[in-house]
């Protein structure tokens, strides 16, 4: 299965040697969407000798269920952290909540937490991934974030941390917020009447959506001069476009945005 490597995977032992094998369990975002739903991981690793025995290694375990590498809409579903729930537990869509409480409480962190100065460092800085491990536990359990007078990360490592968890929700998602059909082929008109733009989306993306460009439309702001408004919205833009809205799973036909187009999009929702 992908989620298993193993090194080496072919080798020589001469007699009366051995030979150590390392086998790693690596739960990436394609990985963690299936297992968020099937929870068991299950399987057997056969090492084949030459000339000699094979022997089968069994591999077994229980997934915990993690908020990320769902899509919102689906998130939105679960009235109670995650890890208090089955794998299938969820309400009806039409009992969903209007927006991810998961998503919210990063966002709320992050608008209390400020970064008064390094506001350029995030989205940019990777974080310790103890402390990562630390707020995605929160956000999953539902418990308090034990950080608000941390003895082993700064003021300022912590906010950052919150940001990269931010960027993680997208880059986990199954599909970008914003289908690369739905772009606006006139993203200078979609920009005057967003409205047009927000009703192609599902109610909880709108949300999220509208959420997300009011918080880093104030991050912009942080950086004090217009100039450097403008800047920090380039750099923020270069880092959510490409999570933001999708790509074409074909070739592409000249009909889909380019990496400069959803690039300048963003910055201009950023600046308006």
């Amino acid at each position: 299965p992908p989620w298993i490597a193993v090194e080496p995977i072919y080798g020589l032992i001469l007699p009366q040697k051995s030979l150590s094998i390392d086998i790693k369990l690596i739960v990436d975002s394609p990985t963690a969407r299936i297992l968020n739903t099937v929870g068991e991981i299950d399987s057997c690793l056969i090492v084949h000798l030459e000339y000699g025995l094979d022997h089968f290694l069994g591999i077994s375990g229980r997934f915990l269920p993690t908020c990320f590498a769902r899509s919102f809409d689906s998130l939105a579903t679960f009235p109670k952290p995650i890890r208090e729930h089955g794998y299938l537990e969820s309400m009806p869509q039409s009992r969903a909540a209007s927006i991810p409480k998961e998503f919210m409480r990063v966002i709320d962190w992050l608008m209390s937490h400020r970064l008064t100065e390094d506001s350029g460092q995030l989205f940019q800085t990777a974080a310790p991934s103890e402390l990562l491990n630390t707020i995605t536990e929160c956000l999953d359990t539902g418990k308090e974030f034990p950080l608000e007078q941390s003895v082993s990360w700064s003021a300022t490592e912590v906010t950052l941390a919150f940001g990269e968890i931010l960027l993680r929700f997208f880059q986990a998602l199954p599909h970008p917020i914003v289908p690369p059909s739905i772009f606006p082929a006139n993203f200078e008109a979609s920009l005057e009447n967003r409205a047009e733009f927000l009703e192609l989306l599902p109610p909880v993306a709108v949300n999220v959506w509208v959420t997300l460009l009011a918080f880093l439309q104030f991050a912009c702001l942080q950086s004090g001069e217009s100039s450097s408004s403008n800047d920090e919205a380039e750099r923020i833009a270069a880092v959510f476009a490409p999570v933001l809205i999708g790509d074409t799973d074909g070739p592409y036909d000249g009909s889909m945005p380019t990496p400069l187009q959803k690039r300048e999009f963003i910055k201009r929702l950023l600046l308006a």
